[in-house]
């Protein structure tokens, strides 16, 4: 049973289109890909299907025809969203996996230190007194029983 796909025809006025540049993409429109290839995320009715299509014993290939995406779309799908955690010990899930993608797209990439400024702050001290990015991360560490950012990150 195929579903025809609606596509909204809509992009983001405010962001400038480069086709190499991936940095600039909007989340809740089309993006641009390498190449000029145009992607489009998967919507909850398609990550249901796919889960509906799995359940079935459909292969990736059938599921992407179904949808009208490729094979490697729907398993890359699988492997991100399908995989057992600790907490979820299920399978792919199509309503789940349209939760871990909003919550992907609201994660703040910024630098740790960027986003927690008393740690900037300790770190900038620590810099100041000529410590090295390695001891400040091992005192961190120590201090607080866990890793708390790596030299790299310093």
């Amino acid at each position: 049973m195929s579903f025809p796909r609606k596509r909204e025809t809509h992009f983001c006025a405010e962001v400038k289109w480069d086709s190499l540049d991936s940095r600039h993409k909007c989340n809740t429109c089309y993006g641009v890909g390498a190449m000029g290839t145009l992607y489009e995320q998967l919507s909850l009715r398609e990550g249901v299907e796919i889960d509906i299509g799995r359940r079935k014993g459909l292969s990736m290939q059938a599921i992407g025809q179904m949808l009208g995406r490729s094979a490697s779309t729907i398993s890359r799908e699988l492997g991100r969203n399908g995989r057992p955690t600790r907490h979820w010990r299920g399978s792919y899930d199509g309503e789940r996996a349209d939760g871990l993608a909003a919550r992907r797209r609201r994660w703040d990439a910024r630098h740790k230190l960027a986003r927690q400024p008393a740690l900037a702050i300790t770190v900038r001290d620590y810099l100041a007194m000529g410590w090295s990015p390695e001891i400040i991360a091992g005192r961190l560490a120590r201090q607080h029983g866990c890793t708390i950012i790596s030299p790299e990150s310093i």
